[in-house]
């Protein structure tokens, strides 16, 4: 499995190196750095999610490939995962919108929640990080800097 998908791993002492471990039923880890550890407490979660059928989050694979895409330089990859995962979580906003999170409630009550979806596809998903999400996040939570990145189009 680490062969086909052609894992890698790293250390604070040692660059991204190919992780081909013998097949064997127990694998022990030693690490340092508690940023990118797992815990004791957490080893039986990660057992129980890698022996289940469970997929990890869409949105957070899709940033990941990108985060390893551009570790790898593939600039252009990187940034078509990044946009696909952005494509996704807007669209999920847009099912699932809980603007009591964002907005005061005398604003919430002028918006049509229940057609967000249905507006985010008419305006596009261009017209959605121009003229929306500049609207739903002020600027300290979205700088006006990010924000002309994002005009792409």
């Amino acid at each position: 499995m680490n062969n086909e998908f052609d894992a890698k791993v790293r250390s604070e002492d040692y660059e991204w190196i190919r992780w081909c471990p013998p097949k064997v039923d127990c694998l022990t880890f030693y690490g340092s750095s508690e940023k990118i550890s797992i815990s004791q407490d957490e080893w039986k979660l990660v057992q129980e999610f890698i022996e289940s059928d469970a997929r990890p989050n869409l949105i957070s694979e899709l940033l990941a490939n990108a985060e390893l895409l551009i570790d790898k330089e593939y600039r252009r990859s990187a940034i078509i995962e990044a946009v696909a995962a952005l494509e996704i979580a807007v669209s999920n906003f847009g099912q699932n919108a809980k603007l009591d999170n964002l907005l005061t409630p005398e604003i919430v009550s002028r918006f049509d929640v229940a057609n967000l979806s249905h507006q985010i596809k008419h305006i596009g998903f261009s017209g959605t990080v121009r003229f929306l999400v500049p609207f739903l996040f002020p600027p300290k939570i979205l700088s006006g800097e990010i924000l002309k990145h994002c005009h792409f189009c």
